[in-house]
């Protein structure tokens, strides 16, 4: 019917006004809404950061072996992105319009369920609980679970 791809030039704005075809989402020339203002994420500050504290907590009351060193390194900065987003998400709607005026959710949300998800999967493979009443911030004194410290008193 003369859309793009259609090999046939498309009816003027007027030509369609005329005959009452006219759909001002469709034939309308003013530009469209820009895109979603994207934020970068902030930088953490240097030598405070909780994914440091949370590998100092750990690595000060045990020895790691490289792999176990490794999965530590990647929950600091998997912790440090975290909350890096959760500050933007705070800054932001959670909700907005879609391509097609629909709402729907800020996708930020979804990446910091995945990175919650993310971080859960490291320190369980380490065997590292946050102690109690601790929330996000893993910053405060860390505790290996039961399993573990059994694991490491008969090793030695």
């Amino acid at each position: 019917m003369g859309g793009p791809g259609s090999g046939r030039k498309g009816l003027s704005v007027e030509e369609h006004k005329r005959r009452g075809t006219y759909r001002r989402d469709r034939h309308d020339r003013r530009p469209k809404q820009p895109p979603a203002e994207v934020r970068p994420l902030p930088n953490p500050p240097p030598d405070s950061s909780a994914g440091d504290q949370l590998v100092a907590s750990v690595e000060a009351v045990f020895e790691l072996d490289p792999a176990e060193r490794e999965l530590l390194r990647q929950a600091g900065r998997t912790l440090d992105e975290l909350q890096r987003m959760e500050e933007v998400l705070r800054q932001m709607a959670p909700v907005g319009l879609g391509s097609a005026k629909q709402v729907m959710a800020n996708p930020l949300l979804n990446e910091v369920r995945q990175h919650r998800l993310l971080l859960q999967s490291l320190l369980k493979q380490l065997r590292v609980e946050a102690t109690e009443g601790t929330q996000t911030s893993l910053a405060s004194v860390v505790q290996l679970s039961r399993w573990q410290k059994e694991h490491r008193a008969n090793e030695t």
